[in-house]
């Protein structure tokens, strides 16, 4: 239906068409935005809004606060937040690679079943009739996902139109099953999951961060890491004929627990090193050295940022829940979505949110890439981090800063 009904604005001479909503939103922001609300009918109007921020999702930041409050507003605000939505993915199966770790940051299972992918259509009866049939299926769905209900759920999503919005509607119930039950709604989520179509692997980075939020600080002791210790063992078991997406899977878990722990800490210290198995190591150096460069100065020097991780990882001061202000890491972005020409022989882990890094069996070289992967993802770049890299002793070092260099633009030597 909505599909058709855009059909009737494809041409650029419409003012509806993408093209002449571009233009006039770059000239006047507000008159775009009166010309889209002038739109009586609402389903007509939401399938102009969604071709809009699909066909130029860069304008969505700035053009959500214009919409005035309703499902527009919401709509355009879901957008901006999953941005798999608008950025096209090349996830790829696993393989095994001459070093350790993922070839890619997006992976697939060899074998991911999809028992709900063929099942009949449950479109909800009150959803027709109102203004956004597909944020009230969604919402449906989730409601059925989060009474533990997964076939009426898959059912729900299965009604969905465009296909865009039928996989993100499977993508969003199996997050909530997973919140519903965690981690014993692992299995069902990835099932969903599976039904997701072209987002499956990036529904399936998101289950195992969404296994990670309620994780204490990383002070907390040793009994408090029980349930994150359980939770990866959920993971592993569903993916137990998968050995190496088990791996991955796994990592991506303890990527996510590092993070959280660390950056809701009052103090920046080493005791989770003493809580979690030895395959969480590179994630806590990841995450610890995320703290402490955000806490540098403008134009820190590497072997400072090399003896403060040393002290860090080495301090204890475990004491029950002490928990600061959550604090987010400056950025997710990934600056090594896949090998390139001899990366392949290069270990890699993920980093922190959806990336991937270099790791290295020594800890003293995995915390100097840690660092130095901070250092890339500050705003600005601590450029002198980089350049310090760029002259390490160790080739992986030299080789990592200088693909970080190249990624954000920073020249080698400055």
């Amino acid at each position: 239906m909505i599909l058709w009904l855009l059909a009737c604005f494809g041409t650029a001479e419409d003012p509806l068409s993408d093209e002449a909503l571009l233009a006039l939103y770059i000239q006047q922001p507000e008159a775009a935005v009166e010309r889209l609300m002038a739109v009586e009918d609402p389903i007509v109007r939401m399938g102009v809004l969604e071709a809009l921020l699909l066909s130029h999702p860069e304008i969505a930041p700035e053009l959500c606060p214009l919409l005035p409050e309703g499902p527009e507003a919401i709509r355009c605000s879901r957008i901006v937040r999953r941005p798999h939505l608008w950025t096209p993915r090349q996830p790829a199966r696993p393989k095994q690679r001459p070093a350790p770790g993922p070839a890619r940051t997006r992976v697939l299972p060899e074998v991911l079943d999809a028992p709900y992918a063929s099942v009949v259509p449950q479109p909800p009866p009150s959803c027709d009739s109102g203004p956004d049939p597909i944020g009230c299926r969604m919402h449906k769905a989730k409601e059925a996902a989060q009474r533990r209900d997964t076939a009426l759920a898959a059912g729900i999503c299965q009604s969905a139109q465009p296909e865009r919005w039928r996989q993100e509607c499977f993508f969003e119930a199996a997050e909530q099953r997973l919140r519903r039950d965690n981690p014993g709604g692992y299995s069902d989520a990835v099932d969903l999951c599976a039904s997701s179509g072209s987002f499956a692997s990036d529904c399936l980075l998101h289950l195992h961060w969404v296994l990670t939020p309620r994780v204490p600080p990383s002070t907390a002791p040793k009994p408090a890491w029980r349930p994150v210790l359980r939770s990866v063992q959920v993971v592993e078991a569903r993916w137990a004929a998968e050995p190496i997406f088990a791996g991955w899977a796994a990592d991506r878990v303890w990527a996510g627990v590092a993070m959280h722990a660390v950056m809701q800490a009052r103090e920046v210290t080493g005791d989770l090193l003493d809580h979690l198995p030895a395959a969480a190591a590179p994630h806590i150096r990841s995450a610890v050295a995320m703290r402490l460069v955000e806490d540098a100065e403008p134009a820190p020097r590497l072997s400072d940022l090399q003896t403060r991780l040393t002290a860090a990882l080495a301090r204890r001061v475990e004491a029950p829940m002490r928990r600061g202000q959550p604090v987010k890491p400056s950025g997710y972005f990934d600056l090594w979505p896949e090998d390139g020409p001899g990366e392949e022989t290069l270990p890699a882990l993920p980093y922190l949110g959806a990336s991937r890094r270099v790791t290295s069996a020594d800890p003293e070289v995995d915390g100097v890439l840690a660092l130095l992967e901070a250092a890339a993802r500050q705003d600005p770049p601590k450029s002198t981090v980089l350049a310090d890299g760029a002259a390490h002793e160790a080739e992986i070092v030299r080789r990592t800063a200088a693909r970080l260099q190249e990624k954000i633009d920073i020249p080698p030597g400055k």
